[in-house]
């Protein structure tokens, strides 16, 4: 899933502040981390007193570029920058780091003496380098990075059953009010999820492929038991200081033991190379998403998507809106038509403390149909808003692992009352990534 990195002066201060979103990119890094240990720390603080005041600068953007995998992009400003300000002490080690994760164990060792005999570092980086001369520079190698979730759940509608048991259409004297069955009123119960995910960088330059997979069984409501898949991969591309990051996907879900969905999405995010202030980044993305539902003739549809997202990042708090224009065209006869909509979020995220930290979430989405929604039956055009809330409450009890505990509800209006529904939810994660790194 979009951060970014500012006021950072070496590469294990970066994986030491960057959120858990950009884990796909950065399994090489992590290993380095591991690697300089508790001394991270110490050049974290040192990277932090010489940090440049701009979010443009070409240090940063070469922080940006190592986040996102993007390596020979992050050699080459470091390289440029290293000659322009010969006396950046955080730019000579990140590049000799840099040369040493690509095998490049000659630049790599030409560079630590220049920074030996140059900055008179300081014992704890002195260490640093002794420790990596003696592990060597084995070069860049392809890493899997894992997440497993296991969740106990409980929600208040399983399946969404309409919150008005009455339904009334037609007007006047001809008005009929019927009683919905009880198969279409809310309906509680628990159940029991798995998530897994595998993620593997391919090349040094970001090219990576992950592949994720989710269940999620009911105690009692079995018929709405579901498994999921989806395949996707991602490619950071640099031109003229312009970052793309194109991504395709595809993924199919179950209900009930049969198949429900299948899914193909392209997308292209663009973040361009504007003079924000420190902590502040923008993107836009345009995406194309296709849904086929082999059970629901006449229901396939296509989300031709525009978005825009602004956020800000500080190294315990970070803050993300974003605006999203969808169109829905359906590629049937559906009920109503092709829709139009727009899809609002904020997020916030908080590290209280090492262990501590907390995660609010708001969502809105409305939906306007093209046409009336069942001429003779339903005769008004489907106007839908829905309303999500999120938060979330983690605690890093041990290395890589966590317990999670998240409260969700959902508040979903509408004009044509049957289908509209709410339903609240209490979870409880228990979370493991081998590859994260915990300080």
């Amino acid at each position: 899933m979009q951060d970014t990195l500012l006021h950072t002066a070496f590469i294990c201060c970066l994986l030491f502040h960057r959120s858990s979103g950009l884990r796909l990119l950065r399994h090489f890094l992590i290993s380095l981390l591991r690697l300089l240990g508790s001394f991270g720390l110490s050049l974290c603080v040192l990277g932090l007193t010489a940090s440049p005041a701009s979010a443009n600068t070409p240090y940063n953007e070469a922080m940006q570029a190592i986040s996102e995998g993007r390596l020979a992009d992050a050699e080459r400003l470091l390289t440029s920058l290293i000659k322009d300000e010969p006396r950046h002490a955080g730019a000579w080690l990140d590049l000799a780091m840099l040369y040493c994760a690509s095998g490049n164990k000659a630049g790599a060792e030409r560079l630590f003496l220049e920074i030996e005999q140059q900055f008179a570092p300081p014992p704890a980086i002195l260490e640093v380098i002794s420790r990596q001369r003696l592990v060597g520079c084995q070069g860049w190698q392809a890493r899997n990075d894992y997440t497993l979730r296991l969740t106990r759940g409980q929600e208040t509608n399983a399946n969404q059953g309409a919150s008005n048991p009455l339904y009334a259409f037609g007007s006047g004297l001809s008005q009929v009010e019927l009683v919905l069955l009880p198969a279409y009123l809310p309906k509680p119960d628990s159940y029991k999820a798995t998530y897994f995910e595998l993620a593997r960088q391919i090349t040094p330059d970001g090219l990576a492929a992950v592949m994720q997979f989710q269940t999620r069984h009911y105690d009692s409501l079995s018929q709405f038991n579901s498994h999921s898949v989806f395949l996707g991969a991602e490619l950071p591309i640099t031109w003229r200081n312009w970052v793309f990051k194109n991504s395709a996907a595809v993924g199919w879900m179950t209900l009930g033991e049969r198949l429900y969905l299948r899914q193909e999405q392209l997308q292209l995010e663009v973040r361009p190379p504007i003079d924000l202030p420190p902590g502040w980044q923008t993107n836009v993305a345009a995406g194309l998403k296709k849904f086929g539902y082999p059970t629901l003739p006449g229901f396939d549809a296509q989300w031709r998507e525009l978005k825009g997202m602004l956020s800000y990042t500080q190294p315990n708090y970070a803050i993300q809106t974003s605006l999203s224009s969808v169109q829905d065209v359906q590629s049937g006869q559906r009920p109503g038509g092709d829709r139009r909509g727009n899809l609002k979020g904020l997020s916030l995220r908080r590290a209280w403390t090492s262990e501590w930290s907390s995660e609010l979430g708001l969502q809105s989405q409305t939906w306007v149909g093209e046409r009336l929604y069942s001429p003779g039956l339903i005769d008004v055009l489907r106007q839908q808003q829905t309303f999500t809330k999120r938060m979330s409450l983690h605690w890093s009890y041990a290395d890589n692992q966590a317990l999670i505990l998240e409260y969700k509800e959902v508040k979903n209006d509408e004009n044509i009352s049957i289908f509209g529904y709410r339903n609240k939810q209490w979870l409880l994660h228990w979370q493991w990534l081998p590859f994260a790194y915990r300080p």
